[in-house]
């Protein structure tokens, strides 16, 4: 028994089935002028109750030989930032493109991810840019990867920058003590540090140096910076200089100088 498609519509996998691999393939090469366009993109053997079979399954391949990518964006942003922002509050990546009719059903994928939404329309294509994309600085590729034959068109590389800050410390304490005592003594037996600044929603997760070593903890809350430094960096006498520093960027920030008393 063997079942054929002798019309194959665009688009629409075409199947040949028989009892063996070659008498699929001559059903293929018989048929061969109903095919112009398709690429053989399955091949299977099986046994039903002792009695094999085998397929291979012929899809459309569009010709893509005129389709180019013309231009795209945006290319980068700002981390936390939302470009090219939609009503519903997701960012938007277009790509201008020719010869899209002849492209099909694609799908844009960032960093080898497809995209939550992609829509193909003449000469334009849209997707929706990943949320964890423009939260993290850094760079990943873009491409259009056309559905039925799997071929992938690169884009270009989105680029996410890190935000710029301009923390201004306005108070911080305490800022001296003696040698071997241990300031604003905490559970975990450490001092507690605290420093007032302008706006901690801007800077993201941060860290506390004290005389150049990280604080063993640090907590951000409403405009307030909170580090528990060792008991250790109250021992030897002198000026400990107490920074910020951005965990993203690596950016610092001074706060000032601790004093630590003969």
């Amino acid at each position: 028994m063997e079942r054929i498609t002798l019309k194959p519509q665009k688009n629409v996998p075409t199947v040949f089935l028989g009892r063996s691999k070659g008498e699929v393939q001559r059903l293929a090469k018989t048929f061969s002028k109903f095919l112009d366009g398709y690429t053989a993109s399955a091949y299977e053997c099986f046994s039903n109750d002792n009695y094999p079979w085998c397929f291979i399954t012929y899809s459309f391949v569009n010709d893509v030989s005129n389709f180019r990518i013309l231009s795209w964006g945006p290319q980068f942003a700002t981390q936390g930032s939302v470009p090219n922002i939609q009503p519903d509050g997701t960012g938007t990546l277009w790509v201008r493109v020719s010869g899209d009719e002849e492209l099909g059903a694609a799908q844009v994928y960032f960093g080898g991810k497809p995209a939550a939404s992609t829509v193909v329309g003449l000469g334009n294509i849209s997707a929706t840019i990943p949320a964890t994309i423009l939260d993290t600085p850094g760079t990943v590729d873009v491409s259009v990867k056309q559905a039925f034959a799997g071929r992938i068109f690169p884009v270009g590389t989105f680029a996410v920058d890190a935000q710029t800050y301009d923390l201004r410390v306005l108070n911080w304490g305490p800022q001296s003590t003696s040698g071997g005592e241990v300031p604003n003594l905490q559970p975990d037996g450490g001092a507690g540090v605290w420093i007032q600044v302008s706006d901690e929603r801007d800077i993201g997760d941060v860290q506390v140096l004290f005389d150049g070593y990280p604080a063993k903890s640090t907590a951000v809350s409403s405009g307030l910076i909170a580090a528990s430094v060792p008991a250790g960096s109250f021992r030897e006498p002198g000026k400990k200089p107490v920074s910020i520093r951005q965990v993203i960027t690596g950016k610092l920030f001074a706060v000032g100088s601790f004093v630590v008393e003969k």
